[in-house]
């Protein structure tokens, strides 16, 4: 990984963190205002319901807007749009940070939604990385995800006591500002492609991208993940206070050490996923265990002890997805469709936090705890037959050579862009480098080499 592209990587996960953060800071608060008996917090017009529909209710406006704006993004540019979807997300914290009522905080939580910048994001880390480390910085992202819920599952309930829900929207507003600082002053600007094998337009990329079965499993996968999660966190919170007999205030240090520790605990099975290419088996291990907690949870979990055992095991899994999804998408995605395919993925994942939210809010209000968990599980039982049928993800490599571009070396191009295996072509004009990805089992470097008459492949 060069500098840019660690500069690249770096700024980029700062961004996406910042964003995540300030969604996430309410997964550990909010759910303690529709028990005032138990935790003291009331908010005019709680209900189990729309408790839940505030939590995920942002995700359905980034679910309607993650396709338009990562598709916008592949013909007017990243940071054009990451800059808008940024204006409404600080918007949308400040309706909710105004407002004392479940209604003002479902509204500005859906218009913080409107601002369905992760697929750009995704995309710009794409564009700004090679293939030998964009998995690597896919993953580094993902990790970022679980490093920002970390922070704001401390954080959320520190600042909610301090200053109420309404100080935890007004810090969500002011985390949006700097990331537009960010954005503009650390994030490089994307290298220039000057020739593309499938530069397609919104409506050919969304097709191609949406039906390729393989992306469709990556889809529905990530809707899951973010569905349980945001239904989980609807009775969590309660449940912790419980088992470890502690205050509201108090139970973002019990997630802090399980999220960090599921973290670490991780990683040997990203590089296991990565490394030795046994990602589709690892999906298949987390998925599982998963399961697992959902199952093990309709025991009425009643011991500390026992409750931190699953909140471990459902963290390392859901780090372990959060992380390799991404990648997924980026081996799965067909060049020029990029932005497209990471569209699609973000609104899956968000149509899930927003399914999660009503979903689980409904259950828990209509027929309790148990049946919330028994909803959870049948959606882990789908994935698991999702994943196990996958076929496994194509290693595809990628060559990068010093290459001036001319009307002859154009030729050379246009060759290439007929021939079998290759997938994608762009030239880097600052470097004066041509990168290419093809598929090893189609083509060869020595075949790439004859086409553009190039002396060496680096």
């Amino acid at each position: 990984m060069n500098s840019n592209e660690r500069i690249s990587t770096l700024s980029l996960a700062l961004l996406y963190s910042f964003r995540m953060l300030g969604l996430f800071m309410v997964l550990p608060v909010l759910s303690l205002y529709m028990s005032p008996e138990a935790t003291g917090k009331s908010l005019e017009g709680a209900t189990p319901l729309l408790i839940g529909l505030a939590i995920g209710g942002y995700g359905l406006t980034q679910a309607l807007m993650q396709i338009p704006f990562g598709s916008l993004s592949d013909r007017y540019g990243r940071k054009f749009l990451i800059s808008i979807g940024y204006c409404l997300f600080i918007a949308g914290s400040l309706v909710a940070a105004m407002s004392d009522s479940i209604y003002g905080i479902i509204a500005g939580r859906v218009l913080q939604g409107g601002g369905a910048v992760a697929a750009c994001i995704m995309a710009l880390l794409g564009d700004l990385t090679s293939e030998q480390t964009r998995t690597r910085s896919m993953a580094m992202v993902g990790a970022s995800i679980g490093v920002s819920f970390a922070i704001s599952i401390v954080l959320g309930p520190i600042v909610d006591a301090y200053f109420g829900i309404q100080g935890v929207f007004w810090l969500t507003a002011a985390l949006g500002v700097l990331g537009l600082v960010i954005l503009w002053k650390l994030v490089p600007n994307p290298p220039t492609s000057v020739y593309s094998l499938e530069t397609l337009s919104t409506k050919q990329g969304l097709q191609k991208s949406y039906f390729n079965g393989e992306l469709q499993r990556v889809y529905w996968g990530v809707l899951i993940l973010h569905a349980l999660l945001t239904a989980l966190f609807i009775f969590l919170p309660t449940k912790i206070i419980a088992a470890f007999d502690i205050e509201a205030s108090m139970t973002g240090w019990v997630y802090l050490p399980v999220v960090v520790m599921g973290f670490v605990l991780a990683v040997p099975f990203i590089l296991i996923a990565e490394v030795k290419r046994q990602m589709k088996w690892m999906m298949v291990l987390a998925v599982a265990l998963m399961l697992l907690v959902t199952l093990s949870l309709m025991m009425n979990v009643q011991a500390g002890a026992v409750m931190a055992v699953l909140l471990l095991v459902f963290f390392t899994a859901f780090n372990l997805m959060e992380a390799t999804l991404p990648s997924l998408v980026a081996k799965l995605a067909s060049a020029g469709t990029r932005g497209s395919a990471m569209g699609l993925f973000s609104s899956h994942q968000f149509l899930g936090a927003f399914i999660g939210g009503w979903l689980g809010g409904m259950a828990l209000q209509w027929k309790g705890e148990n049946f919330l968990l028994i909803v959870c599980s049948g959606l882990l039982v789908v994935w698991l037959l999702l994943v196990l049928t996958m076929k496994a993800p194509k290693f595809l490599k990628g060559v990068s050579i010093p290459f001036v571009l001319d009307e002859k070396s154009a030729e050379g191009l246009d060759k290439l862009g007929s021939q079998q295996g290759v997938l994608e072509v762009f030239h880097y004009n600052e470097m004066q480098t041509l990168y290419i990805k093809y598929d090893p089992d189609l083509t060869n470097e020595g075949i790439i080499q004859k086409t553009l008459g190039s002396p060496s492949l680096a």
